[in-house]
C-alpha cells in the first residue's frame, strides 16, 4: 500500500513516521487517512475539498501541483510527502 510521511508538524494529530493506506490516487490515499485522523482533512484541505495554499506534496521526488494532487495515480510501492509550505519574508 502507498507510504505517507507527514511533516513532524503533524504530530498531534498523526502517528510520528510513516502510515500506510490503501488507495488509487493521492485523493484516495488522503481521504482513507482522514476516516482514520479525522483532525487531518481541516489542515490539508480547504473548505472546497482543495489543497491549502500552504501545503506542499510530493509524489517520491516529484512535487505535485496543488491543483492536480489529489488526482495523481499512486502504486503499492509509492510515498506521498505532504509538508508545510513556508512563506513570508523580511518584515
Amino acid at each position: 500500500m502507498p507510504r505517507v510521511i507527514f511533516t513532524s508538524h503533524l504530530g498531534g494529530l498523526v502517528p510520528e513516521g510513516e502510515v500506510v493506506f490503501a488507495g488509487s490516487t493521492v485523493g484516495e490515499v488522503l481521504a482513507a487517512a482522514f476516516a482514520a485522523y479525522p483532525g487531518l482533512k481541516h489542515y490539508i484541505l480547504d473548505d472546497q475539498e482543495r489543497v491549502r495554499k500552504h501545503v506542499v506534496m510530493f509524489h517520491g521526488e516529484v512535487r505535485l501541483p496543488n491543483s492536480g494532487a489529489l488526482r495523481t495515480p499512486v502504486t503499492d510501492s509509492s510515498e506521498i510527502y505532504v509538508l508545510q509550505a513556508l512563506s513570508g519574508g523580511a518584515g
